[in-house]
Formats: C-alpha cells, structure tokens, sequence
C-alpha cells in the first residue's frame, strides 16, 4: 500500500489498522490489530509477543523492507538493509535503535509495510502490512 494513499500521517497522533502475518505459512497465521501511530518499536515487540503468546526470550529486528530478498549492487557494492534493534543490542554503524522510530515511521519507510524478526535461529518473520489509519479524535460506533 503506497504510504500516500495509506493516509499515514508521520508524527500526528492516529489509529492504524495492522494485519500482522507469518511470512511464508501454509496456511496463513496472522492477526490484525488497531494500535496507536506513535508507539514505538520497543512497544511494539512488545504487543507482537503478547499477540502470538511469546515469552520474550529471543532477539528481534524490525525492517522496512524483507530482510532476506535479494539486495543488489549499488555501484558494486551491496546495500545493508536497515534494521532497528533494542538500543543496547545495537553493535553495527547503521543499526538504530527501535526506541527512537515509531509504528508510522517505519511503515512509511516501507511505503505501508514493515517487517518483524523474532528468534534469528529460527527466523520467524512477520509482515506488517498498514490496512487502514484514522485521526485519533475520530469517535468510532462499535456495536453494543
């Protein structure tokens, strides 16, 4: 989803509706969810641990883009994707720490999608994927 269209408002105070999925999983196992723009990444491993029903004993990285396709060469040299981690995990020049992106940060960056690793021996990746945002003064009907 193009972030433009997405309606991703970087920095201003929104809901956004997220479908969070396993990346290559016969069948599908995602769950979706309404959560604040602004909430940082730290806060957000947190909520995805809670959604699938992790323990928390493992490491984990958010990209913006898939972090195993394919990079390719820029002028001969291939690009490290960028990654955010816990601030005291962060060992290489261009990891940044995930306390300091937020959710919509970094689903703009992914122009609408971003990705989550957790357990890099096993490699579970989840895919992001922005579904739908709206003002958070936007009152909501829901069903009595």
């Amino acid at each position: 989803m193009d972030k433009l269209a997405a309606g991703i408002r970087v920095g201003r105070e929104s809901f956004l509706e997220v479908r969070v999925a396993l990346v290559d999983s016969e069948p599908a196992i995602w769950r979706q969810l309404e959560i604040r723009s602004t909430i940082t990444l730290n806060q957000v491993h947190q909520v995805l641990q809670a959604l699938f029903g992790w323990e928390d004993m493992h490491l984990h990285r958010f990209t913006a883009e898939d972090p195993f396709a394919p990079l390719w060469p820029v002028d001969g040299e291939v690009p490290e994707a960028l990654q955010w981690l816990p601030g005291q995990e962060c060992e290489e020049p261009d990891d940044r720490p995930e306390e300091d992106c937020s959710l919509d940060q970094l689903l703009a960056l992914g122009a609408g999608a971003a990705f989550y690793e957790y357990d890099f021996g096993d490699s579970w990746l989840r895919r992001l994927e922005l579904v739908s945002c709206r003002p958070a003064d936007m009152t909501v009907h829901r069903p009595g």
